[in-house]
């Protein structure tokens, strides 16, 4: 099996903190270009703002509060993993299925909520117990 390229959704989140180590391990193991994206959605509060300069600037405030998030995220993470990022706005579901067919993305590496069966899997592994 050959993953030249993965794409690392991240949201800042401890689920998304969790998954670090094994997304390293895989492309290390299988050494793949990584590339992290963060998506940030527009509130809907934002979506109704009484001015567009009020609109453009606190979507500006959110972009850059996004871009500082991202550059720390990389420094404490992935130092010295050679990678790139990009922030994007939108529909964050659509703009990760975006992403990853416009790079030919063979993986994309995504934490769950911890609901499903992947979770317990990983616990009953991390116990000795696959």
């Amino acid at each position: 099996m050959k993953l030249t390229r993965a794409l690392f959704p991240v949201d800042f989140s401890p689920r998304c903190v969790d998954a670090i180590p094994l997304v390293k391990s895989w492309i290390a193991h299988f050494r793949s270009e990584l590339t992290l994206l963060h998506v940030v959605g527009v509130p809907a509060t934002l979506r109704f703002a009484s001015s567009d300069r009020l609109h453009s600037q606190l979507r500006e405030e959110l972009l850059q509060e996004s871009n500082i998030a991202m550059t720390d995220f990389v420094d404490r993470y992935f130092k010295p993993v050679a990678l790139q990022y990009t922030i994007a706005e939108g529909d964050p579901t659509q703009i990760i299925v975006d992403r990853a067919r416009k790079d030919h993305t063979d993986l994309v590496m995504m934490p769950t909520h911890g609901y499903g069966p992947f979770i317990a899997m990983r616990n009953r592994c991390a116990a000795g117990n696959p």
